[in-house]
């Protein structure tokens, strides 16, 4: 029940918007529009239809639709949204690269050091590099910070 009475008021209140618009000029050239008509005898009133605005230029397309106009704005969020995307991953890359090479550098001077170090392996095991591999670590080394680092 109180749902009805709720679609009954938006209706009342709607009613006033579909009331009949009136034109008239008073007694002192004035035009003037309203929806009731002038109380003055003398004055004459005409009822005024409102029609939409014509194109200026008929060979001019029409207007997208509303559902055309949201596809559009769709479309161009998508874009941007990629485009974003892609500097982001753009970044992270550069980001990636700067980390790469600053272990790079820091590694090369590690084993500049020289020294019976223990190093790391990759399976956990800790180990010391012999001369040549210490050599071919370097050169690895070397070769990633030339080509990669600026």
């Amino acid at each position: 029940m109180f749902r009805f009475s709720i679609i009954c008021m938006c209706f009342l209140l709607a009613i006033p918007s579909l009331a009949t618009i009136y034109e008239w000029t008073d007694l002192k050239g004035v035009t003037s529009f309203g929806q009731i008509r002038p109380t003055h005898e003398g004055i004459p009133s005409r009822a005024v239809t409102v029609t939409p605005p014509k194109r200026s230029n008929p060979d001019s397309p029409p207007s997208p639709s509303a559902q055309e106009s949201a596809d559009n704005i769709s479309d161009s969020n998508l874009k941007r949204q990629a485009t974003r995307d892609k500097a982001t991953q753009a970044q992270e890359a550069v980001t990636l690269i700067q980390q790469q090479c600053a272990n790079a550098k820091k590694n090369l001077a590690q084993t500049k050091l020289g020294g019976n170090r223990l190093y790391k392996d990759s399976s956990g095991q800790y180990s010391r590099l012999t001369d040549e591999e210490r050599r071919l670590k370097q050169q690895t080394l070397t070769d990633f910070i030339q080509q990669n680092c600026y």
